[in-house]
C-alpha cells in the first residue's frame, strides 16, 4: 500500500491522498503537484499489480491538478492494453473537470455523489 498524504494543501487548506492496493487506486480531498510522485507510484502499481479487475476510485477527490492527467490516461490506458478491466468512479467535481477535457473520449467513467464508503458496485467498465 502507497500513501501520501498533506495535511496542509496549498490553495484550498484540505489534504489529499491517493493509495493503491489489492486492485484498487483511491484518490481523496485535493491533490496537488508536490503529490504527483506519490500519485505517480500509485498508478505504476495498478499497472503492474497482477489484478486483473482494477477500480480507480476518485468519489472523494474534489480537486486534481491538471498535471495529474497524463499519468492518470497512461495508467488506465496500459492497464486496459494489458488485458485489465478498468472501473473509474469519480465525484462531480472531478466528472465535471474530465468532461472539459474530454476524457469520455480516452476511457468511460461514472459519476457519482457518493463518498465512496462501501459503495461496492463498479458502474463504469472501460
Amino acid at each position: 500500500m502507497r500513501v501520501n498524504e498533506n495535511k496542509d494543501s496549498s490553495r484550498h487548506g484540505v489534504g489529499g491522498s491517493c493509495e493503491y492496493h489489492a486492485g484498487v487506486l483511491r484518490v481523496a480531498g485535493h491533490l496537488h503537484r508536490n503529490q504527483l510522485g506519490a500519485f505517480r507510484e500509485c498508478i505504476e502499481a495498478l499497472v503492474a499489480d497482477n489484478q486483473m479487475d482494477v477500480r480507480l476510485d476518485f468519489l472523494r477527490c474534489r480537486y486534481l491538478s491538471s498535471m495529474f492527467i497524463g499519468h492518470l490516461v497512461d495508467g488506465i490506458l496500459r492497464s486496459q492494453e494489458s488485458g485489465k478491466r478498468v472501473v473509474v468512479e469519480v465525484s462531480p467535481e472531478i466528472g465535471h473537470f474530465f468532461e472539459m477535457a474530454h476524457l469520455d473520449q480516452l476511457f468511460a467513467y461514472a459519476v457519482s455523489a457518493k463518498t465512496g464508503v462501501g459503495s461496492g458496485h463498479y458502474p463504469a467498465v472501460v
